[in-house]
């Protein structure tokens, strides 16, 4: 399962996407992620995301930032923060989203 390995893993992921990134734009903090929905029940289990925050740029155009890479990163605002949860990318996509995380740091 893409799960295996619990918040560790997601610990881990974070970590390596957060690497060399400003401290002042983005951050690692405990989260959930949940699956299933549909004709299966939902599952909750912790988790670690990267947050993203700027006082230049507002949480919505940070997400649309995002979405217009290719491929669009995909993630949520909470709390006036966007928050990317790595839990469900393969570890070959990490390097993808730290440069894409890298190149929207010049904008924020």
């Amino acid at each position: 399962s893409i799960l295996s390995g619990g918040s560790d893993v997601a610990l881990k992921k974070c970590q390596s996407i957060k690497r060399g990134l400003s401290s002042n734009y983005f951050s690692i903090s405990q989260d959930t992620i949940c699956v299933g929905g549909g004709s299966t029940p939902d599952e909750y289990f912790d988790s670690y995301s990267i947050n993203i925050r700027s006082e230049k740029m507002k949480s919505k155009l940070i997400i649309e930032e995002l979405r217009k890479a290719e491929p669009p990163v995909i993630g949520i605002i909470k709390n006036e923060k966007v928050v990317l949860n790595p839990a469900v990318l393969d570890i070959s996509q990490l390097k993808y989203i730290k440069s894409v995380l890298k190149n929207l740091s010049e904008k924020l």
